[in-house]
Formats: structure tokens, C-alpha cells, sequence
């Protein structure tokens, strides 16, 4: 049931993030003064990084689609809280809508492989560079020593024709212990074919 929260969750982001794309796109501070021989010069205050972000998250550039890709590899890092930070590196094969993928995760660089996991998921949304998918992936987690099927959402924004940005959320379920379940956030980068 709280996977089911945080899908309706990052869905109605989603929605408010494509409906506010347009007015984030044009909130941008200038001041024109006037010269002495009448001519004007306007100065456009650069954005500060955490309106780069905002305005990242916040728009779809209409000059990239996902319908082309077929294949999405990326790496970043996993955080639940209360663990370890993890690396991961995954990869997705596409058909339209759906997708088949697998994912590695390791502790520390260079470190121990902690889960291998595999499944599918399929885009609920794909507005022009904005990508909202949600994948069901199952595996094994070598340091707890136990089976996991993992549901999740992410959120994927093109920088270019071939790379981009993801933040997700998912819920690990380990099945052979009783452990707590937290959530697991990630934060990566990727680039496509």
C-alpha cells in the first residue's frame, strides 16, 4: 500500500512539474538601463545552481523525445536510510512503453557487490524529454543474504539527444527475513541509443 502512495505521489509531481514547465521557463531576472548616447543594455542575472536544478526537474525540452531509444544505461548512487550509500549501474532495453532492465548494485568504490536484480517497468508518461516510469525488478541481496523483489518509480529528464538525469524511489522486500523495509532513493545520470 505505500508503494501505491508514492506512485500517486510522484505522479501528481509529475503533473505539477508539466503543468509549471512553461512558467518556470520564463522566470528570469533582467535589468535594462539606458546609455548616455540613448542605446539599452540588459543584464540577465545567471541562475543560482539550485534554480538550474529547479528549473531541470520543473520543464520537458520539446527538442528531445524517448520514442527513438531503445536502450538506457546509467550509474549513480542509492541512499536508504539508516544504510550504507551504494553505487549502482543499470541498464533497460525499450520496446515503446515497455522495458526490460537489470541493475548492480555495489557498496563503496571498487567495493563488494551488494544486490544484482532484474525485471521491467513501463513509462507512464513520456512528454518530450520528461520520462515517468515505474518498473518491478527482483533479486538478491548478497549482504543481507536474501531473495528481494523491489517495485519503484523514476523520474527521467533529458540534458541532451543521448544523456540525461533520473531520481527514483523504490521499496526493497526482502522475502526470506524479517527486515525493515525503508525506502531507497537514487540519483544518476545515463545516456541512451
Amino acid at each position: 500500500m505505500k508503494f501505491i502512495k508514492w506512485i500517486i505521489g510522484l505522479a501528481a509531481i509529475a503533473a505539477i512539474t508539466l503543468s509549471t514547465a512553461a512558467k518556470a521557463q520564463t522566470n528570469i531576472v533582467s535589468i535594462t538601463t539606458t546609455n548616455a548616447s540613448g542605446g539599452t543594455t540588459t543584464i540577465v542575472a545567471p541562475d543560482t545552481f539550485f534554480t538550474s536544478v529547479e528549473n531541470y526537474f520543473t520543464g520537458a525540452n520539446t527538442n528531445f523525445t524517448w520514442e527513438s531509444n531503445r536502450l538506457e544505461i546509467a550509474a549513480g548512487g542509492d541512499y536508504m536510510g539508516g544504510q550504507e550509500w551504494a553505487n549502482y549501474l543499470s541498464g533497460q532495453y525499450d520496446w515503446g512503453r515497455w522495458d526490460a532492465q537489470a541493475k548492480v548494485r555495489n557498496l563503496g568504490v571498487a567495493g563488494t557487490i551488494e544486490s544484482v536484480e532484474a525485471g521491467g517497468g513501463y513509462a507512464l508518461i513520456q512528454y518530450y524529454s520528461f520520462k515517468l516510469q515505474v518498473d518491478l525488478i527482483g533479486g538478491y541481496d548478497f549482504e543481507k543474504r536474501a531473495a528481494l523483489i523491489e517495485p519503484g518509480a523514476t523520474i527521467r529528464n533529458k540534458l541532451t539527444k543521448n544523456t540525461f538525469a533520473e531520481l527514483g524511489v523504490s521499496e526493497p522486500i526482502w522475502l526470506q527475513k524479517s527486515i525493515n523495509r525503508i525506502p531507497d532513493f537514487r540519483l544518476g545520470v545515463g545516456f541512451t541509443y
